[in-house]
This record gives structure tokens, C-alpha cells and sequence, in this order.
């Protein structure tokens, strides 16, 4: 069975395929990935875009804790300039779950993350 991201309630008010991945650690049972986050009109924090940004931007983090392990199937450092010189990861293409494991994955890589949590997002306020 599969469970995508927006399927979990937490996650549903974020857009991850256009957010962008600005930095990746990783601890023994924990995988964190800092994210300038796109939050969707049913985030609470949610403003209209600013006049040069496509979407409501918020800086945070995305957890996925308490696992009992993390594999990488592979991983890429290739950082990405935008036209503003800011340098980033790449967006997150996909977050599901399958089966006993969620599966995150982009250009920076793919990771099978075995937790029974949900993924949890902190937003810097």
C-alpha cells in the first residue's frame, strides 16, 4: 500500500515538489532536511506571493525521526545557483509511504526512511 504525502494532514497544506532543499543531515534515526517550504492557501501561515516569488515561501524543516534505519539507494552533491545566486539542493520530486517505509527522493537522492511516524514539518516563525 502506498500513502502519499498529502494524504497526512500535517503535510497537506505544503506543496513539496516546488519546495526547495537547502540542506540534508542525517543522525542515527533521524533524517532532517532544512526546506524553504511552499505552503498552499490552506496554511495557515499562507500570504499571497511576493510580487517576485511564484509561490508563499516559509523557511523550516522536514523530519522524518525515530528510525530504525535510513538506506540510501543513492545520493548526488550537486548544488543548483538560481538567478539570484541562492544556492540550493533541488526540490523534493516525491514523499510516500510504502509499505514499512517512506520513500523521499530528488535530485540530491532517494531514501527509504523505516519509521512508523509521519513525517512532521517545523516552520521557523
Amino acid at each position: 500500500m502506498t500513502t502519499d504525502y498529502v494524504e497526512i494532514p500535517e503535510l497537506s497544506t505544503y506543496y513539496l515538489e516546488d519546495s526547495f532543499v537547502l540542506a540534508i543531515e542525517q543522525a542515527p534515526s533521524e533524517l532532517r532536511f532544512r526546506v524553504e517550504l511552499v505552503l498552499t492557501e490552506s496554511h495557515p501561515l499562507y500570504r499571497p506571493a511576493a510580487p517576485d516569488k511564484q509561490h508563499c515561501y516559509a523557511d523550516g524543516w522536514l523530519i522524518l525521526s525515530e528510525a530504525a534505519r535510513v538506506e540510501w539507494a543513492w545520493r548526488s552533491y550537486q548544488v543548483f545557483t538560481d538567478a539570484n545566486g541562492e544556492i540550493d539542493l533541488d526540490n523534493i520530486d516525491y514523499l510516500k509511504r510504502v509499505g514499512d517505509h517512506w520513500l523521499i527522493g530528488g535530485s540530491w537522492g532517494e531514501a527509504r526512511v523505516y519509521t512508523s511516524n509521519d513525517p512532521k514539518v517545523l516552520v521557523d516563525e
